[in-house]
């Protein structure tokens, strides 16, 4: 049975609206929090006094120090999370159909497809990593600084927390919104995978990351093309982070680095070799069994 057409367009728009107010409430939620956070440093006299260049730097220092405090942290995953769920699920709703089959949360038919999934996106991490590089190299002026402020925060965040607001928060809410929703609303499979993939990377704005993570989008959205179940891209999703997070703790601030050629090949050749593997697990979409049926093994 096809899985496709199950979310009418008028749907996608009220998302997609939706997702652009979320957006707009988690800005101004940062940027009103680290503004009272200033002013009622400056009014109880936190500044010492000072005036001029030294006032700014401290006040730059501060608003740094705020919006990479745990609290702001915390409720700008919380709201963000909140409003891409919310989105696809409220779209969903509205289809009148049921949400589980409407958004893909169903099992793929080998349950070996899981830590498949996640071994080929931590492959194509390297390719990532180079793109991102080249974006440096050739566009430096381009960056909006996010992946550093990324880092900055990721750091400030306990591993256990940041995990769960990293990781799997994103991994959940992003990939119904990604994949559940605007992946499955279109019906041509290519059409179906690009745009996905294209809303993915758009949604991390800065375009150097937007460059690094378009060929995990492109993963996904192939993924959840063939195995027909958003809930495998959420593993994998998760797992990507996770990783990540993992590793930045590890390196700390001082690691600058970027992943040598070499296992860029390496991490290539695994991923096209992941992929064939899933391949052969997963039949095509139409050939799947029953939403709902029985896994194998």
């Amino acid at each position: 049975m096809t899985l496709h057409r199950r979310v009418p367009p008028s749907a996608v728009l009220l998302s997609i609206l939706a997702f652009a107010i979320g957006v707009g409430v988690v800005l101004n939620l940062l940027v009103g929090i680290a503004t009272a956070y200033l002013v009622s440093g400056v009014s109880a006299g936190a500044l010492g006094g000072l005036e001029g260049p030294a006032a700014a730097f401290e006040a730059r220092q501060r608003l740094e120090h705020a919006t990479t405090s745990l609290p702001v942290t915390v409720v700008s995953m919380a709201l963000t999370f909140l409003g891409f769920s919310l989105s696809a699920f409220g779209a969903a709703w509205l289809t009148r159909l049921p949400v589980r089959e409407t958004l893909g949360l169903r099992a793929p038919r080998r349950l070996a497809t899981f830590p498949l999934a996640a071994l080929g996106i931590l492959c194509l991490g390297p390719i990532s990593d180079r793109l991102v590089a080249l974006a440096e190299q050739l566009a430096p002026d381009l960056s909006l600084g996010a992946l550093q402020n990324l880092e900055a925060v990721v750091l400030a965040t306990p591993l256990p927390l940041g995990l769960v607001l990293f990781a799997v928060m994103p991994g959940v809410s992003e990939e119904l919104l990604c994949r559940g929703l605007v992946q499955r609303a279109i019906a041509a499979p290519g059409w179906s995978m690009a745009v996905s993939a294209l809303v993915f990377a758009a949604m991390h704005v800065d375009p150097h990351h937007v460059l690094g993570v378009l060929p995990l989008g492109v993963y996904l959205a192939w993924l959840a093309h063939r195995t027909g179940s958003t809930l495998v891209t959420m593993g994998a999703h998760a797992a990507n982070n996770a990783v990540a997070v993992v590793l930045a703790h590890t390196a700390g601030a001082s690691s600058t680095e970027h992943v040598p050629w070499p296992f860029v090949l390496v991490g290539a050749l695994a991923a096209a070799a992941v992929i064939a593997g899933i391949a052969r697990l997963e039949p095509p979409v139409g050939e799947h069994d029953p939403v709902g049926g029985a896994h194998q093994p």
